[in-house]
């Protein structure tokens, strides 16, 4: 700082002598003694202006106070945090609901095993109880009071002769309330005992909360129904049994005893019970002791055998008057029950009319016989009578039966029926195509008809005019005429039909050694006659030139199919007026003129031989010199022998 600074005044308002320098000393002052609070002042007021900034730890300190505080005073925090809860747990259900579900099961599991058990509860009672009084006059009016009350005749029984009995026996930590072990009587139902455990445990607190009773008094009994509960207290342990009757009272002695025997034997186990009951495993016997029972002492009379054969008739005969009528109406509804089950069948209604039963309803025609389903039922036929008015059931076997019968399709072909579409496979006549291609149309309930897997014997086979085939089961017969080509295909086709198990020919003939024959004949018969002297056929003869000429080309055709050698020979002739060596030469020169007529007509030279004859073989050596024309011929060998 300069000198001229330091000289100058702090305050340009003071005057140079002014007493700004006299308070000085007081507003240092000032600072030491308000200064540390003035900072403490200072964090306080940022606090409050910037809240965000809070330390989470403040928060947490005054939090579970200030919670507390609100739900004592009113339950508006309860509501505001209701919709949080809400929407929190529909997200832990919908992220994971076997989380919920097994906080909930501790909680609701042994309620439903205890309503269960509360429903079922029953009572079962001797066999020898009942034996005993069931013959008896005293047993016929309690069997009228079960009637009356609808309760079991067992239980009728029991309530009448039992004077008490120890069901169920429970040892219970009496520091912790839970359960250690129990025994039951067989003819008891089985309960939970962590349930009856809890129940105590609960009834004891509640009776010291609400009559204030101290931890030392204790509940001994209480009555549940027509059951007792007496508690025996211990210092660590109580016993609970559960009573049906009137108990005498050196009942309580005995669990008493019971209860001093476990403490006794098992007092360490007791002490450093954590939870696990199984230490207390041989305490098991000591508790199955005090399951005790006592009937009411049965009263001696004497009854007569008159009576008793007659209360047993009546017995007998009202049992199996019961029995019949509840067989049959046990059978029938077994017969009932089975015949709405069948598919095919909807009974609409039942009644009985003049000692039969009458049953209407639809039922399918392939549905199965209602007379069958009688049979192990042991309902005799004629005591029941049906109306069935006809029904198309959609059922897949009744449906594809149905289609069967209309389509009657081959044993080589396969249908099958599903969702409306018709499926064929396999291999048939054209004939039964077409059939089924009409019936598909036709049929209600065909949506499509599928032949794809569908092969059609005539068209892969074109069997020949002359050719029958016929279906024999999976046999496929030829039968006929049909070129000997045709009959080698036929025989490598046929196996490899579908559906053809074997393919028989042997009525099946070969056309071609006939036909040959016929060919052979018609060349061999044709004659050309000439005029004298010349070397060309006479006028006229140019239609019977156009057969030969056809038969000719079949003829090489059909030998050529068959690999069968064959030769034509065109012979030329002449009468006898001229020199021999003329006749030899016109003779040939008219061989030589049909073999090119021919070769021009189409067929092969290759097989076409000339030879003159001359008049050495005249038709009629003797004839008149008007009938030598017939010896001016040509005429025609055909050889299949090769040679």
């Amino acid at each position: 700082m300069t000198e001229s600074a330091r000289n100058r005044p702090e305050d340009p308002a003071e005057e140079p002598g002014g007493g700004a320098r006299r308070d000085r000393p007081l507003e240092e002052l000032r600072e030491l003694i308000l200064g540390p609070f003035r900072d403490r002042l200072d964090r306080l007021q940022h606090q409050v202006n910037h809240p965000p900034e809070l330390r989470p730890g403040e928060v947490g300190r005054v939090l579970p106070q200030a919670v507390s505080q609100s739900s004592a005073r009113d339950k508006k925090l309860a509501l505001a945090l209701e919709p949080i809860t809400e929407n929190a747990i529909r997200a832990s259900i919908r992220r994971n609901r076997q989380v919920l579900v097994d906080v909930l099961f501790p909680v609701i599991g042994p309620a439903i095993r205890k309503a269960i058990a509360v429903a079922l509860q029953g009572m079962i009672q001797s066999f020898n109880q009942v034996l005993e009084h069931s013959l008896s006059l005293r047993g016929l009016k309690w069997r009228l009071e079960a009637l009356r009350t609808g309760r079991p005749f067992a239980e009728v029984v029991l309530l009448h002769t039992l004077l008490y009995e120890v069901e169920y026996v429970f040892l219970i930590h009496r520091p912790t309330g839970l359960m250690l072990q129990h025994a039951f009587a067989r003819s008891s139902l089985s309960l939970d005992p962590d349930l009856i455990s809890g129940m105590l445990t609960a009834i004891r607190d509640f009776v010291q909360d609400s009559f204030g009773a101290g931890k030392e008094d204790a509940l001994d009994a209480l009555r549940v129904g027509e059951r007792s509960v007496w508690i025996q207290q211990g210092p660590r342990a109580l016993l609970a049994a559960a009573i049906r009757g009137n108990p005498p009272p050196e009942l309580r002695t005995m669990l008493a005893e019971a209860l001093d025997e476990i403490h006794f034997r098992h007092e360490a186990a007791l002490d450093a019970f954590d939870g696990d009951p199984a230490a207390f495993e041989q305490v098991r016997p000591v508790l199955e002791s005090c399951l005790q029972f006592r009937l009411l002492p049965s009263a001696k009379r004497r009854k007569s055998i008159g009576v008793w054969l007659v209360v047993a008739a009546l017995l007998l005969a009202a049992g199996w008057g019961g029995f019949r009528l509840v067989d049959e109406r046990w059978r029938w509804s077994r017969f009932m029950s089975e015949l709405r089950a069948r598919p095919g069948i909807v009974v609409t209604a039942v009644e009985e009319k003049g000692g039969r039963r009458h049953v209407y309803g639809l039922r399918d025609p392939y549905a199965p016989e209602p007379l069958e389903l009688l049979g192990p039922t042991g309902i005799r036929p004629e005591s029941v009578v049906f109306h069935w008015e006809a029904l198309q059931s959609s059922h897949p076997e009744y449906a594809r039966r149905r289609v069967e019968a209309v389509f009657s399709p081959p044993p080589t072909v396969r249908l099958t029926f599903a969702d409306g579409v018709l499926k064929a496979e396999g291999a048939a006549r054209s004939p039964w195509i077409a059939d089924a291609r009409r019936l598909a149309k036709a049929l209600p309930g065909i949506d499509t008809y599928d032949e794809a897997g569908l092969v059609d014997i005539d068209e892969r086979l074109h069997p020949p005019p002359g050719a029958r085939l016929a279906l024999d089961g999976r046999i496929l017969h030829a039968s006929g005429r049909a070129p000997s080509r045709w009959i080698a295909e036929a025989r490598a086709a046929a196996p490899a039909i579908p559906g053809i198990a074997a393919y028989r020919d042997g009525e099946l003939v070969a056309t071609e050694p006939r036909e040959l024959d016929q060919l052979k004949l018609k060349i061999e018969s044709a004659v050309f006659f000439f005029e004298p002297g010349r070397r060309d056929p006479a006028p006229g003869q140019e239609p019977a030139l156009r057969d030969l000429a056809q038969a000719a080309l079949r003829l090489v055709a059909l030998a050529k199919e068959l690999d069968q050698p064959l030769g034509i020979e065109i012979v030329g002739h002449c009468d006898s007026s001229g020199p021999k060596d003329l006749n030899m030469r016109i003779s040939y020169d008219r061989a030589q003129t049909m073999r090119d007529r021919l070769v021009f007509a189409g067929v092969p030279e290759g097989g076409l031989t000339v030879r003159a004859a001359g008049s050495s073989r005249p038709l009629n050596p003797g004839a008149a010199k008007q009938d030598r024309a017939v010896n001016r011929r040509v005429t025609f060998e055909v050889n299949l022998s090769g040679s």
